[in-house]
């Protein structure tokens, strides 16, 4: 069933190039809005998503211009702390890659697997952070902001939609029309589930792995809510479209979205109380409560579910216990770390290949956030980036006591929940730094609104 997957994936990537022909979006919206699409990846000798892609070109783009015009401060990030985090992360992976972790002898092959690695994930970290200067350049008005959150959730609405589809597809006529594709172009079909009587799988659209995609949506459902709490513009069915991606979410049956989801929206419901005094919303608390209780009364299948991905499941996933083991080890390469892409090979003598075959000759990294940024950054790097986000959200929230702005206090609540969330799943990473550069651009465009106009219902 590959040739439905590449159908709408080409759909898909000309669906942007038109959009961008007809200059209906520009080049951030066609970013923001592939976000999600973590599967829609590209082998070009390293791994590349579209949203990396899309990056690639921005930074083409804005790097010619800027040096055909001689204007090289619009480069600047605006953001001394994170410019600091981010010298610290090179400088460090390319002294610990060049002279420390390059006589550590390793089962993977290829340059770029192995010795050579440091050098893509330097360049992929770059890119992440080039958002922080390429938000400052697009985003002018808050009716650009506004666009951008549209497209944004609009990309969330599409991934949702194809999985559900995924999902009907597959119960209708036992084809799974999104396959993961591994790196030998072998398939893998999603693991069926007995579901109501009825045989269903974790869907993964084309948002990568079940819990990549289920990451994402749960970030689009809390930037959703919060776009509708603080009246940021008009929502057209917005019921229709929080349910939808709450469907979604629950097809994939992530472990990680069933934790993180309601400890992330009791979160975001806190600090919009704390700054707005806004009563916390006990219908949808109620709402939550009802629906998992006729979930749990009414289906023994989703409690064995339940019970098998997260009931029993041990703290530490497969990816994350050689790390930690490796570390526990190890303990002084928790100063420094290892370096960006560096941990698979000092970590691979502590892969268990007999209960996880898969990981045997795999690149593999912490999928914890903090533990993601210990081993390859060390604890002073760990450090560095919680002191530059700190620093984003109090020069934020100074702002924001004299303002008032609801829009940019939507980018400060959703960074701090984002935020929180990477912690534990260092899948959110690309949305975290898109919600803090645009946090930063809103305070260094002093792009304000007026909270109590309706001017800003478009």
């Amino acid at each position: 069933m590959t040739e439905y997957r590449f159908i709408f994936q080409y759909s898909l990537i000309l669906f942007l190039i038109v959009f961008l022909l007809l200059k209906k979006i520009n080049l951030l919206q066609a970013y923001v809005f592939a976000l999600p699409f973590f599967g829609l990846d590209f082998n070009i000798g390293i791994r590349l998503t579209i949203s990396q892609i899309i990056l690639i070109l921005i930074n083409i783009q804005l790097i010619v211009q800027f040096v055909t015009s001689g204007n090289f401060n619009k480069l600047n990030i605006n953001n001394n702390y994170f410019v600091i985090f981010i010298a610290y992360s090179v400088i460090i992976t390319l002294f610990l890659s060049l002279f420390i972790t390059q006589d550590v002898q390793s089962k993977f092959e290829g340059f770029f697997r192995t010795n050579g690695r440091f050098i893509t994930q330097i360049i992929k970290w770059l890119l992440e952070f080039s958002v922080f200067y390429i938000s400052i350049y697009y985003l002018k008005y808050k009716t650009d902001i506004n666009k951008l959150i549209k497209v944004y959730l609009f990309g969330v609405f599409v991934i949702a939609i194809l999985g559900i589809f995924q999902q009907v597809i597959y119960v209708s006529t036992g084809s799974d029309i999104f396959p993961l594709i591994r790196e030998n172009n072998e398939l893998r079909i999603a693991k069926e589930y007995d579901y109501f009587g009825l045989s269903m799988i974790r869907i993964c659209s084309l948002g990568g792995e079940p819990r990549d995609l289920a990451m994402g949506l749960v970030v689009g459902f809390l930037l959703l809510q919060l776009v509708n709490n603080l009246k940021i513009f008009k929502l057209s069915y917005y019921s229709i479209f929080s349910i939808i991606i709450l469907v979604a979410i629950i097809f994939t049956i992530s472990s990680s979205a069933l934790i993180t989801l309601p400890i992330l929206y009791l979160l975001k419901e806190i600090l919009l109380f704390l700054y707005t005094k806004r009563p916390l919303s006990y219908s949808s608390i109620l709402f939550a409560f009802v629906l998992i209780s006729v979930i749990f009364l009414f289906s023994n299948s989703f409690s064995k579910i339940y019970e098998e991905r997260v009931a029993d499941r041990e703290m530490l996933e497969d990816w994350d216990q050689p790390v930690v083991d490796f570390l526990s080890d190890n303990p002084k390469w928790i100063i420094f770390g290892s370096g960006l892409g560096n941990i698979h090979k000092l970590a691979y003598s502590h892969v268990n290949t007999d209960d996880f075959p898969y990981m045997e000759n795999n690149i593999f990294e912490s999928r914890i956030g903090y533990l993601y940024l210990i081993s390859e950054l060390g604890i002073i790097g760990f450090l560095l980036f919680c002191i530059a986000i700190i620093h984003t959200f109090y020069l934020s929230n100074t702002i924001f006591k004299v303002t008032k702005s609801h829009l940019l206090l939507l980018f400060v609540i959703i960074s701090i929940v984002i935020f929180a969330g990477y912690m534990v799943r260092y899948f959110l990473f690309s949305s975290l730094i898109l919600f803090l550069s645009v946090t930063n651009t809103i305070r260094i465009n002093r792009i304000e609104i007026d909270p109590h106009s309706n001017s800003n219902n478009e």
